[in-house]
């Protein structure tokens, strides 16, 4: 029986390539050894498609199962090229019932039609590691979207001013639902004559329209690489969220979305459940996804810190639980000092930093971690000095005792 790693501790973690990935964008930004792939996310965290490992050859899931302690959180970094899927990831309780029921049908784990890879939830939090960072996020307001596709439409195309008329007359929910059912007459031709009005709209582009602009170039970009696909009348309704550096998105469960291009940082409860509906080579369940999407117009803004100052910014956005086991986010940009409730994960991706560390035990470490490197930390008392930009995973962090320092 392997003994209980002992924290703090460097880790490895794994870097996951997938077609919407950067060419070694992961590796490049880190300084890591390159794939020679389209690098997507690197996984730092205890999920058992990939924890990430201690050098003796453990992992943060063997630390789970030794010690009994769950890390409420999984921590990414993501390189987007071009758009991921329309999608939205369920409940706690969905998770909980769709794992049961595809455990309970001998559906394996590791297969391509599996909706549920385990029984969490997955509400995520992505803090932009450039400016431009963009995202699809939440159902537009529908008088919103029919204004917009009503002016795209002009007097040439009457299907495309249809599709805003049915925006309006039967709500999102039912406009979706239409888009989504396989024998939907005249999703097709709606998708086609939007492409046309779009390529011809962009030739008219001033700088008193930007929401058509990003829409026209949005729906250009997705029907080249998805000709005919029905997520694109998905992804004409949802809002469209350019992100500065350092600015946060969040996804509760049910919130349709998809990232279209830049690099985030994302935290997430620890989970690999997706339910698609379009956009992807991947798995598609379009049945699944309508029973978890929030169809309520929603606007999508950055989110706030919940204390922020030219050190750090914390992020805590479900800090209640009422999503899941609550987890923080702490952007660390200087000095700062901060007690976490459970073993956190340290991610460096520019300058470095000392980070001195006092358990729970009273015994103290002092580290120095650069561009690149992960480190899974101890519960206690967390000191880090230096400058760049570092990002810290915990459960519900603890009051300091230094409040100087705290953030």
């Amino acid at each position: 029986m392997k003994t209980r790693p002992k924290l703090p501790q460097r880790i490895t973690n794994s870097v996951m390539a997938y077609q919407w990935g950067v060419f070694d964008g992961i590796s490049k930004r880190l300084n890591l050894a390159p794939s020679g792939a389209a690098e997507a996310e690197i996984w730092i965290g205890s999920h058992p498609k990939a924890p990430s490992r201690f050098n003796d050859g453990q992992t943060l899931l063997d630390y789970e199962l030794a010690s009994g302690e769950k890390l409420p959180f999984l921590l990414k970094m993501l390189a987007v090229n071009e758009a991921l899927s329309i999608q939205a990831h369920p409940t706690k309780e969905c998770a909980r019932a769709g794992f049961a029921s595809e455990e309970a049908a001998g559906v394996k784990i590791t297969a391509e039609s599996r909706n549920y890879r385990d029984c969490n939830a997955k509400p995520e939090l992505i803090v932009a590691l450039e400016t431009g960072f963009e995202a699809l996020c939440g159902f537009r307001d529908p008088q919103a979207s029919a204004a917009l596709l009503t002016e795209l439409a002009g007097d040439a195309h009457n299907s495309v001013r249809q599709f805003a008329d049915r925006i309006v007359a039967q709500g999102v929910e039912e406009v979706v639902r239409w888009v989504l059912s396989a024998d939907s007459a005249g999703v097709s031709e709606t998708i086609e004559h939007l492409y046309v009005a779009a390529l011809a709209a962009q030739k008219n582009f001033t700088a008193d329209t930007p929401g058509l602009t990003r829409l026209c170039a949005l729906i250009a970009d997705l029907t080249e690489k998805y000709p005919g696909d029905p997520g694109i009348l998905v992804a004409v309704l949802l809002n469209i969220v350019c992100l500065k550096h350092g600015e946060a998105l969040w996804l509760p469960p049910g919130t349709p979305h998809a990232y279209l291009r830049g690099y985030g940082i994302e935290i997430m409860g620890p989970s690999d459940n997706v339910l698609r509906g379009g956009l992807t080579p991947k798995h598609i369940d379009t049945a699944e996804l309508l029973q978890v999407l929030n169809f309520d117009p929603r606007s999508a803004g950055p989110i706030a810190a919940v204390a922020a100052e030219a050190a750090a910014q914390r992020f805590n956005p479900d800090a209640a639980g009422e999503h899941s086991t609550p987890f923080e986010l702490v952007r660390v940009l200087k000095n700062v000092e901060l007690v976490t409730s459970g073993v956190s994960c340290i991610l460096v991706v520019s300058g470095s930093f000392t980070v001195e560390i006092t358990d729970a035990a009273g015994a103290h470490k002092t580290l120095q971690i650069k561009t690149g490197q992960t480190f899974a930390l101890p519960e206690g008392a967390i000191k880090l000095t230096g400058s760049g930009e570092a990002f810290l995973a915990s459960g519900a962090l603890r009051e300091c005792d230094a409040p100087a320092a705290q953030i």
